[in-house]
């Protein structure tokens, strides 16, 4: 059976090893089939692209003034979410302008946002929104499964000790690490949107309306033992947004599609004095 694909990009030469080589070898599909020696031959080719590129002074990006209907919908927003203490702001910035964590953007996903870009759309779709998705749920001998429509789902317990299942906040947002500002959500709306405005010179023409809050992703938290991309995040070099649109940077691939669920079921479990 053929092994469905999308149309992704990468931004390997940021990446770790390990994870270029999971990529290459794993989560894309290229005919004749990618060896790990050819990987990391690959992976070196685009690292040293990186390296050679001049060093990015950290800057915060330039605050843009809102028009009347952002400042309209950054009104509601505040007013929607005014008992969050993660949400500092809604501001305007020029994307290019942003660091990045994830190095990966499925673009066959973005293109289907492309169609419905326009401002009004932005405000509504990346700031305004809210997702109500019915889970579909299926109840068989091995446990439950839950079938999500998306991978930003995410599993608590409840202070009752009730289960549940709930989807990631929906909006575009952007969260300060160390002397920037780094995408933390929104990644495939974002890309759309760059690339219906025709990837315009113009930071104003490209500026997104976005969250300012003070929730960075996981693997850039002081636990996580991913050390590598918080290094590659505070050096000389970060990858910014404005990378994937920089055909000497970025790779595309065709990524294997995939579909997500959330399986719970009961084992048994020996127990050993």
């Amino acid at each position: 059976m053929a092994v469905e694909t999308i149309d992704g990009i990468l931004l390997l030469g940021w990446m770790e090893r390990d994870e270029a080589l999971k990529y290459l070898c794993r989560e894309s599909i290229f005919s004749p089939s990618m060896t790990e020696r050819d990987a990391e031959r690959l992976w070196h080719r685009y690292r040293d692209a990186v390296r050679s590129l001049p060093e990015r002074e950290p800057k915060m990006p330039v605050r843009l003034p809102l028009a009347k209907a952002e400042l309209h919908a950054a009104r509601s927003f505040r007013n929607r979410h005014r008992t969050s203490p993660t949400i500092l702001d809604v501001i305007k910035v020029d994307p290019f302008e942003l660091m990045v964590h994830q190095l990966a953007i499925a673009t066959g996903i973005s293109s289907e946002y492309e169609p419905k870009m326009t401002g009004k759309w932005w405000l509504e779709e990346c700031i305004l929104a809210e997702r109500r998705s019915q889970l579909v749920q299926k109840i068989d001998a091995e446990g439950l499964h839950i079938e999500l429509p998306h991978a930003e789902f995410l599993v608590a317990i409840e202070a009752n000790a009730t289960f549940a299942v709930t989807e990631h906040a929906n909006f575009v947002s952007v969260a300060k690490f160390e002397k920037r500002l780094v995408l933390t959500a929104g990644y495939h709306r974002s890309f759309a949107y760059i690339r219906a405005a025709g990837n315009a010179p113009d930071a104003m023409a490209r500026s997104i309306v976005v969250a300012l809050t003070t929730d960075l992703p996981v693997q850039l938290s002081r636990a996580s033992p991913n050390t590598g991309l918080r290094a590659t995040l505070a050096g000389p070099r970060p990858p910014l947004f404005c990378d994937f649109f920089d055909e000497r940077l970025v790779m595309r691939v065709k990524l294997r599609k995939k579909r997500y669920e959330i399986f719970v079921h009961k084992r048994e479990i020996d127990i050993e004095s």
